[in-house]
């Protein structure tokens, strides 16, 4: 090769196609297909395992906020031993506050699970 050969070829002129090349440029395509179907999918799952786990924590929230406080007069017979507190003052007062919150880090948690496994977690 002369000098305007390598002088060519430093200034970008792009270089000649093997068959291997042709190949992996067809193939290419095809590649990037698949990948959208398989984000796509992840992009599915990851909304149905998120969503359940909404609803179950919606559940949760629903029983602990307005069920248990539907059974304030029969819970109130139950006193807490050690408290002297009557079971259903108790529920209304502090239970279902801390089950809030219990629940906030349990979801955070369960979330974060989901993230990481479908590759989606912020870090």
């Amino acid at each position: 090769m002369g000098a305007q050969g390598q002088a060519s070829r430093r200034a970008g002129a792009p270089r000649s196609t093997t068959r291997a090349t042709v190949a992996l440029r067809a193939a290419a395509p095809a590649r990037r297909v698949r990948a959208v179907q398989d984000t796509s999918a992840n992009d599915a799952a990851h909304w149905k395992r998120t969503t359940n786990l909404m609803l179950t924590h919606l559940g949760i929230w629903f029983f602990f906020g307005y069920v248990i406080h539907m059974f304030v007069v029969p819970l109130n017979k139950i006193t807490i031993p050690i408290l002297g507190f009557p079971l259903g003052f108790y529920m209304a007062a502090q239970g279902s506050l801390a089950a809030f919150v219990i629940m906030l880090f349990v979801f955070a948690k369960q979330q974060d699970r989901i993230d990481r496994e479908h590759g989606v977690a912020e870090d």
